[in-house]
């Protein structure tokens, strides 16, 4: 509770993960470096402590009431968080570039400090709150001064980028600001403009600062690595098994066109078609 949380543990507790690439291995469509060990279990993400602090606020209301050793602990965690929260980390997404002083980080830890006012409010258990409250207001007022970009009409994803990321959903989820505030409106405008392709969501839009080492070999493979995946509508011939073979609306992957009448039955006789 003293010092920055470990977010990656070995199966036999380990906290630490070295990472070497295999060269000799190619992943998905040739992409590489395949990589074994993980180099996040060395970062610092400060987003862990809103969403650890969430966790237990609602497991309080929802289920068991904390105990005094984890109000104790909780108090440990909050202190050392009121020195620390503007520290520049690596963020939710692990990149491996520079740290950098990201909205999410920031939000996650205004999460922390608000649900730990909440939770002594709720029991009433000791606690500095004029301290925090402070510290509450210090971390919101900061977010709507520092990350917001009046040219976008938007907030960013930290200071001075003109560029959104996926984690912003959670603003009004989270009650930072409501669903309804011009503010967040013209924000969602900027991430359905930035990421939304048809109907999924990119995490990220920025290659340069997350993989610095993610060049032309592995460019295919760049809707993978976003969690995109590359979706076709129209006439095509199915070539999967248990497909029918004329033409139909299909959903075409890969390899494969899968038409929506092997994957839905049809409820009319005039669209039924047999796989």
């Amino acid at each position: 509770p003293n010092g920055p949380l470990r977010i990656m543990y070995a199966l036999d507790g380990r906290d630490k993960l070295p990472e070497r690439s295999l060269d000799h291995f190619a992943g998905y469509r040739d992409s590489r470096p395949v990589r074994v060990g993980n180099a996040a279990a060395d970062q610092f993400q400060l987003d862990i402590y809103g969403e650890l602090m969430d966790a237990l606020y609602l497991a309080d209301k929802y289920g068991r009431q904390t105990s005094w050793e984890g109000w104790a602990h909780v108090c440990a965690m909050v202190g050392w968080l009121r020195d620390n929260w503007q520290r520049p980390d690596r963020g939710i997404w692990e990149g491996r570039g520079d740290d950098k002083q990201f909205l999410h980080s920031r939000l996650m830890s205004w999460v922390a400090i608000d649900r730990a006012i909440r939770l002594a409010n709720a029991r009433w258990l000791p606690a500095p709150l004029p301290e925090r409250n402070q510290i509450r207001l210090q971390i919101h007022y900061w977010i709507h001064q520092e990350f917001w970009d009046a040219e976008l009409g938007s907030f960013v994803q930290y200071p001075g980028a003109k560029t959104v990321d996926g984690s912003m959903l959670l603003m009004p989820l989270l009650r930072f600001i409501a669903g309804d505030d011009p503010r967040w409106l013209t924000t969602l405008v900027q991430i359905e403009k930035q990421l939304v392709t048809d109907v999924l969501v990119r995490r990220r839009r920025s290659r340069t600062w997350f993989w610095t080492d993610w060049r032309a070999t592995r460019a295919r493979s760049w809707p993978a690595r976003s969690g995109i995946s590359r979706r076709w509508r129209g006439p095509g011939r199915c070539t999967g098994r248990g497909c029918c073979s004329t033409s139909c609306s299909a959903i075409r992957t890969t390899s494969v066109c899968m038409p929506r009448s092997c994957r839905r039955p049809a409820t009319s006789s005039a669209t039924r078609r047999r796989c």
